[in-house]
């Protein structure tokens, strides 16, 4: 007979991090939260999304189809996940395409829902937008939704060269200038506000991404690439935010997820994928 005292004692094990992340679908292809899962997951972060829109491809597809999801459908899923005591153990949210300007209302809901339960967690803010090349690919009102709405709320803003001097109201065509740009953000802001800013185009070879908070700057230069990749942005927004979470400080974070993403990067120009 098995003496009971010698049977083994179950432990209880420690819930790996979550966040919530509010962005994009497609079916085809890897942008929104379609990057942001694998980014997260492959760092052992539990990755609960919310699709602001479903589509076959991005939208560098003429041929995208799909449909748009609005506050009115999308809250239910926090009422759910309120209801079920999720939301005590997300340690944060992370937001990128909103589809909807309307949407803004739904992610400063989720914040706030979220902080409510964990006074801990934090608000990484995507604001995407647009890009320096084509000036703002989504409705002015979706853009000054997310500058006057979710802006105030964030701890962590990850704009493009475009987006952060859309948001600054000023150019930044100079890392000089992007960290001005970033500096302003910083001082409009009630929070004590980091700014991750990507695709700094320096020169022909170079971009350089930068991160701004309160113990200084940091710069991280790669080689410019010939591919028209989609969804780079979002897989490092995820990526950097997900070692944060881990416990990284702010150099590393940076360094690491960098790092990430250029090997995804160099590994989609070998497959010829784009």
């Amino acid at each position: 007979m098995t003496d009971p005292g010698s049977a083994p004692t179950a432990t209880k094990q420690p819930r790996p991090p979550a966040l919530l992340s509010i962005q994009s679908r497609v079916v085809y292809g890897h942008v929104g939260n379609a990057a942001a899962m694998p980014a997260l997951q492959g760092l052992g972060i539990e990755c609960w999304p919310i699709d602001t829109v479903m589509l076959s491809s991005h939208l560098g597809y003429p041929q995208a189809r799909g449909m748009r999801h609005t506050r009115e459908t999308l809250t239910p899923l926090l009422d759910g996940l309120e209801a079920i005591g999720a939301l005590a153990a997300c340690d944060g949210v992370l937001s990128g395409y909103l589809g909807d300007a309307g949407n803004a209302e739904l992610v400063a809901d989720a914040v706030a829902r979220v902080k409510r339960h964990n006074l801990a967690a934090f608000y990484a803010l995507d604001p995407v937008m647009g890009e320096q090349s084509d000036g703002l690919y989504v409705a002015e009102a979706a853009a000054a939704a997310i500058r006057d709405r979710l802006l105030p709320l964030a701890d962590i803003v990850l704009p493009n060269q475009f987006e952060l001097g859309w948001l600054a109201g000023m150019a930044c065509d100079t890392v000089d200038g992007a960290i001005a740009a970033a500096d302003v953000l910083r001082w409009q802001s009630p929070r004590n506000l980091t700014v991750i800013a990507t695709g700094i185009e320096t020169d022909e070879r170079t971009l350089a991404t930068l991160a701004v908070a309160t113990g200084g700057a940091w710069r991280v230069d790669v080689e410019r690439k010939q591919l028209m990749a989609h969804g780079t942005g979002d897989y490092f927004a995820a990526s950097l935010v997900g070692r944060i979470v881990l416990g990284s400080d702010l150099p590393a974070a940076l360094a690491a997820a960098m790092e990430d993403t250029q090997a995804i990067v160099a590994a989609t120009v070998a497959a010829g994928r784009h």
